[in-house]
C-alpha cells in the first residue's frame, strides 16, 4: 500500500508539473512525454510482479497434492483462481487482481482434467507474438505419492525424461522453468530460420527438426561465404559454435578455403537475422 501511495504522489507531482504548458515547449511534446512516462511505469510494474511471483509463489507440487481430492468437482477457472488465492495468502502483500494478472502474464497455467490429473500449459512466443501452446499432463503414482508425467506434447528432442527425474518431485518450479527455457529457445531458433528464408533471399539454408544446426551460404562477386551454426545448448537461441569460411574457385575448378574467424563473433553475440543483416545487407 505504501508503494502505491508513493506512486500516486509521484504521478500527481509529475502531472502537476506539466499541467500548464512551458513557455518554450509545444503541448504535443508534453503529451508525448506524459504518455511515455505512463508506459514506462506500467512496464516496470509488470516486470516487478513477475519477479515477485518467482520469489514468493508456493511450491506447485504441494498445491497439487492439496487439491487432488477436490479436482473432479470444480471447473478450470475455479481451480486456477483457488491456486492463485493460496499463493496470495502466503505473500499477504499483494492484491488478488494484480497477482492473477501477473501469474497469467508469464505464459504458464495449470488446470485439472476430468480424470483427476493436472495439466500444465506452456505458451510460446517470439518477438512479442504468441505461437503454439504445449502441454504436460501429470498424475500421481499410487505408491510414494510421487508426481509423474502421463502425457505431453513437447518436441521429441527436449530431454523431458531427464528433466522429470531431476526436478519434478524435488523442485517443481525449477522443472517448469527448465521446460519453458527449452520451448522458448526452440521457437526462437525456428522463427529465426523462417525469417532468414523470408527476408534475406537465402535459398540454400538447411536445418534439422530441432533447429540446433543451421547451414547456408552467401554468393559474393568472387567467392562464396559458407556459414555453419551449431546450437550445443538447446535451452538457448544463440549458437555455441560458428564456422565461417570463404571459398574461392579458380578457372581449373580448384577450391581454396579461408576461415573468417573475425566475423564469427557476430553470430555468437546476435540473433541470426540481425547478424546476417549486419554482415551482408549493405554489401
Amino acid at each position: 500500500m505504501a508503494t502505491k501511495n508513493r506512486q500516486k504522489i509521484f504521478c500527481a507531482a509529475f502531472t502537476s508539473t506539466f499541467s500548464a504548458p512551458p513557455k518554450n515547449r509545444e503541448k504535443s511534446e508534453i503529451e508525448k512525454l506524459r504518455d511515455k512516462f505512463q508506459s514506462l511505469l506500467k512496464e516496470r510494474d509488470e516486470l516487478k510482479q513477475i519477479l515477485e511471483i518467482e520469489e514468493n509463489s508456493k511450491n506447485l507440487r504441494e498445491i497439487v497434492y492439496e487439491k487432488d481430492a477436490e479436482i473432479s468437482s470444480i471447473n478450470h477457472d475455479e481451480f486456477q483462481e483457488e491456486i492463485v488465492q493460496q499463493m496470495v495468502q502466503i505473500s499477504n502483500q499483494r492484491e488478488y487482481e494484480e497477482f492473477l494478472k501477473a501469474y497469467r502474464l508469464i505464459g504458464r497455467t495449470i488446470f485439472p482434467t476430468k480424470s483427476k490429473r493436472v495439466e500444465m500449459k506452456f505458451e510460446t512466443f517470439y518477438r512479442a507474438k504468441y505461437h503454439e501452446s504445449h502441454y504436460i499432463i501429470l498424475d500421481q503414482a499410487k505408491r510414494g505419492n510421487q508426481l509423474r508425467i502421463f502425457k505431453h506434447t513437447l518436441p521429441h528432442f527436449i530431454p523431458l525424461g531427464e528433466i522429470e527425474n531431476d526436478y519434478l518431485n524435488k523442485d517443481v518450479d525449477k522443472f517448469v522453468n527448465i521446460v519453458d527455457d527449452y520451448l522458448q529457445a526452440y521457437v526462437a531458433r525456428r522463427e529465426e530460420v523462417k525469417l532468414m528464408r523470408q527476408k534475406t533471399g537465402v535459398t540454400n539454408l538447411t536445418s534439422n527438426n530441432a533447429y540446433d544446426f543451421v547451414e547456408f551460404s552467401v554468393d559474393m562477386e568472387e567467392s562464396i561465404i559458407d556459414i555453419s551454426l551449431t546450437y550445443g545448448n538447446l535451452r538457448s537461441s544463440v549458437p555455441t559454435d560458428v564456422v565461417i569460411t570463404q571459398r574461392f574457385e579458380d578457372i581449373e575448378n580448384s577450391v581454396t578455403r579461408k576461415r573468417l574467424k573475425k566475423i564469427e563473433k557476430y553470430f555468437l553475440d546476435m540473433s541470426l537475422i540481425r547478424a546476417f543483416n549486419e554482415l551482408f545487407v549493405d554489401l
